[in-house]
């Protein structure tokens, strides 16, 4: 490159130096008396545009379809959870249970508008329906549910409460701006982290700002 950078450099200095100088008097003028026009002028090129960023390239791993796809078969493929909570307070020795159903009525994971609805079976009302956007989704939390309902018992002043639940399950907790927590529960906690990591990967192929 220098080179040929140079040899072009030498060529334009013999051409400048070899050109007939024409005297000022002769380009004062037009033959018609009118002054001298810049035929340059105006004409000069404009400077090229900056190069534009090259837009962000989606992580590697399973398409958005596919991992949308997977979230469905996951959420639904649970079935029906009929639970007990035991409960006992550590401070004054009382025992308790309740009775819990987790039951996911219908599930639609939409790959292309990044969307996602489901309904939540109530047992004692009417099913609760969810929808959300994934660019809506604030953070993905990964807990047991006993853990979860201690932490409630704490959250309402009753730190002494401790829950059992039977059968064991595992939450994927859902932040959702505007909008009720997502809770989808899972058996094995192979399947909440797996569930979990598709989360966050359709956030980030759908073009989620972390």
């Amino acid at each position: 490159m220098r080179y040929i950078y140079g040899a072009l450099f030498l060529s334009m200095l013999s051409l400048l130096f070899s050109s007939t100088v024409v005297p000022q008097q002769a380009v004062t003028s037009k033959p018609n008396g009118s002054a001298p026009s810049n035929a340059s002028q105006g004409n000069e090129p404009k400077p090229a545009p900056p190069p534009q960023a090259a837009p962000p390239r989606p992580p590697e791993g399973p398409s958005l379809h596919s991992t949308m796809q997977l979230i469905h078969d996951q959420v639904l493929g649970v079935g029906e959870i009929d639970s007990t909570i035991s409960w006992v307070n550590d401070r004054t020795g009382r025992t308790g249970q309740n009775t819990g159903l987790y039951r996911i009525t219908h599930f639609d994971a939409d790959a292309s508008g990044c969307r996602i609805s489901y309904g939540l079976a109530n047992p004692n009302a009417e099913d609760t329906e969810f929808s959300f956007d994934m660019k809506d989704i604030e953070s993905v939390h990964l807990s047991t549910f006993d853990q979860t309902v201690d932490e409630l018992h704490v959250a309402h002043g009753y730190p002494e409460l401790h829950s059992t639940i039977d059968p064991p399950e595992w939450g994927v907790y859902l932040t959702i701006a505007n909008s009720p927590q997502g809770e989808w529960y899972f058996l094995d906690q192979e399947s909440a982290n797996r569930v979990g990591a598709a989360v966050r990967r359709a956030m980030a192929l759908c073009g989620h700002e972390n």
